[in-house]
């Protein structure tokens, strides 16, 4: 028999605590960007997030590489808004990162 295996086109890393989720990291595999999926996966994250057993998460927070515009313009039509920036940030290569975030009303 043989047996198909499936590779997962993209994934969240994320934690939450309380009421509030850090999402980590979204990753597509380069041959599925610039299809949807990451904001399919934005979207479906945050349905799971505001169902009964989490309680509702009322806040999302990122970060992101001020260089990454393509990931900025997807968390602003997610309904992200940048609210600070830090400083080297990110290594190899430095660089600030922008802060957003995204307030639910539950």
């Amino acid at each position: 028999m043989i047996e198909k295996i499936t590779i997962p086109e993209g994934f969240i890393e994320y934690m939450i605590v309380f009421d509030t989720a850090d999402i980590i990291n979204i990753e597509v595999l380069p041959k599925y960007r610039r299809k949807g999926i990451a904001t399919s996966l934005l979207k479906d994250f945050f349905e799971i997030c505001n169902n009964a057993k989490t309680g509702g998460v009322s806040k999302f927070f990122l970060e992101v590489r001020k260089s990454n515009e393509n990931a900025i313009n997807l968390y602003i039509k997610n309904g992200f808004e940048v609210i600070s920036e830090r400083k080297n940030y990110y290594k190899k290569p430095t660089e600030n990162a922008l802060v957003m975030i995204k307030n639910i009303k539950n």
